[in-house]
């Protein structure tokens, strides 16, 4: 519905609102799967979600200058 069927989720095409809205929940998933994993267990629950809090807002700010970085080159 309203998508072109050659173009990618990038954040040139879509715009930065809906970017953030379609990868924030992916990142956050796959981060918090990874990091209980390796955590064996919800023994350290709190200290877990603060690494997924932490690691979201990193990923997520470099994907975000990444996006950036390459729509300006192929422009």
């Amino acid at each position: 519905g309203g998508y072109d069927a050659g173009e990618g989720p990038t954040l040139a095409v879509n715009g930065v609102q809906w970017f953030l809205v379609y990868t924030m929940p992916l990142v956050f998933l796959h981060h918090l799967i990874l990091f209980f994993v390796e955590a064996g267990g919800f023994s350290m629950f709190w200290f877990t979600m603060l690494k997924v809090i932490g690691s979201l807002f990193f990923t997520m700010t470099v994907m975000v200058l990444l996006q950036y970085f390459a729509s300006g080159r192929r422009r």
